[in-house]
């Protein structure tokens, strides 16, 4: 008997409008929105079952999704980032990350320096050439457009890190949420401090993007905790105790 496949959303992210005279065979939207996701499975299948997994894109209106770059391949994340009148899209995979430039014609990895999960991605807003990702070994930087990569850990316990954001306002604060806790740098990942969540098992971070200072970590069996003092003092959001919290999003 056949297993099913239990599909995971992780990230869903719209990303621009691009214009008919720019975009390529996958993005190629009209004007309208792309919409990026990504999906995982989490349970096997049977020998042979080709999975629906990996990076995904819709343009606005459409019912189709397209996969990218390949098919049944993990993903875990997207990034997006359009900066010098390019528009650059990254997905985050089991075996690295990928980048096109060309809006889907082509990706590039740019991790094949060493074969690991990528789980998310961030890029500076203010210079696309510095990025970071998160990975189950740690994190790492380059500051030359994905060349070269080093490991930015100094100050964090555990290796394993979920997810890495830049703050809203400040691209030199990096927020990273690992196995033991919530790290903070003001440096650009030179250095981490703990922030002192309280519980371990993190799965997700958000910062509210009119209140800059209340920032939200999703976690395993203990709901969301949430501070609204960039961190000082944290509790529990009220009617999560309990809940294993994967994603947290929210409007302006």
């Amino acid at each position: 008997m056949m297993n099913s496949a239990l599909l995971a959303l992780v990230c869903l992210l719209i990303v621009e409008s691009a214009s008919a005279r720019d975009a390529g065979p996958i993005f190629a939207s009209e004007g309208r929105k792309v919409v990026a996701a990504v999906l995982f499975s989490s349970s096997t299948n049977s020998v042979g079952q080709r999975r629906r997994v990996g990076g995904f894109v819709r343009v606005e209106g459409d019912t189709v999704w397209n996969v990218v770059p390949n098919e049944n391949t993990l993903a875990f994340a997207s990034g997006y980032s359009m900066q010098h009148g390019r528009a650059r899209y990254y997905i985050c995979g089991g075996n690295g990350l990928f980048r096109t430039e060309d809006r889907g014609a082509s990706w590039r990895m740019l991790t094949d320096w060493k074969t690991m999960e990528v789980l998310d991605v961030a890029i500076d807003p203010g210079d696309d050439r510095i990025i970071y990702i998160a990975t189950p070994f740690g994190i790492f930087r380059s500051t030359d457009d994905g060349a070269t990569w080093n490991e930015s850990m100094r100050g964090m316990k555990k290796w394993f890190v979920q997810d890495i954001v830049i703050d809203r306002t400040k691209p030199n604060v990096l927020y990273a949420t690992a196995e033991d806790d919530l790290y903070i740098s003001n440096d650009r990942g030179a250095r981490w401090n703990s922030l002192g969540v309280g519980v371990s098992e993190l799965r997700a971070f958000f910062q509210d993007p009119s209140q800059q200072s209340v920032l939200c970590v999703g976690t395993e069996d203990e709901g969301i905790r949430v501070s609204g003092t960039s961190g000082g003092r944290w509790r529990t959001a009220e009617g999560t105790k309990g809940m294993t919290i994967l994603a947290i999003a929210g409007s302006a």
